[in-house]
């Protein structure tokens, strides 16, 4: 059971030297898959398992010959139990201490990170680091855009413009603005902020605040 465990992670959520994308914490499984970690069923888990038998089960790979036979030794009738005590090592082969919080699933977050469609984006004060999406970065959100550095936002900088053409300050709200939803949009929030968007009806708020949740992702 132990051996098909590991086989199984390997298998199905070990990626090219960024370590394994599966882990078991509180009592869920979470797994890593587009740029992010998400909650599974245990289900998914067990029938993932169930194809990976009956895969061994018809391969001719001569290193699968002894599991094989004893796969087949055991009978239809309780590859079920099979299947279960193979989660159980998979939920010990993948535990993760729920007091380290590996996903900042209860404690802050302090790397500030934009994790994109495409690629992660990490900020500090030495500047600015792109990298691909990496499970030990532990994200479990990502944003519903890729990042295009050169990219040229004529239209939004126009809409800015006019929601706020009649503000003596223009540019340090806009400014300000892209600072607010910026910080809203990377991992690293150590500064509490209730936000409060006040204006006459029919000035854009509503339009900012769809740009704003379409920003957000998952």
């Amino acid at each position: 059971d132990a051996w098909l465990a590991r086989l199984f992670v390997d298998h199905f959520y070990t990626t090219n030297h960024k370590g394994d994308s599966i882990m078991y914490m509180g009592k869920s499984f979470y797994v890593f898959k587009n740029g992010l970690w998400s909650p599974v069923e245990d289900s998914l888990i067990s029938s993932q398992i169930s194809k990976l038998i009956n895969t061994i089960i018809k391969s001719n790979d001569p290193s699968y010959r002894d599991v094989k036979a004893a796969l087949i030794a055991t009978g239809r009738d309780y590859i079920s139990s099979t299947i279960a005590a193979v989660v159980r090592c998979v939920e010990n082969e993948c535990a993760k201490d729920l007091n380290e919080d590996p996903l900042g699933l209860t404690k802050a977050q302090y790397k500030a990170i934009f994790n994109c469609t495409n690629v992660e984006v990490h900020v500090d004060e030495k500047g600015v680091i792109t990298s691909g999406h990496n499970p030990s970065s532990g994200l479990n959100v990502r944003l519903g855009v890729e990042y295009k550095p050169k990219a040229k936002a004529k239209l939004w900088l126009q809409v800015l413009n006019e929601i706020f053409a009649d503000k003596p300050d223009k540019e340090d709200l806009i400014r300000h603005f892209h600072e607010y939803i910026g910080y809203h949009l990377q991992t690293s929030r150590p500064i509490p902020v209730f936000g409060i968007w006040k204006g006459k009806g029919a000035n854009g708020k509503s339009l900012l605040t769809e740009i704003f949740i379409s920003l957000l992702g998952q």
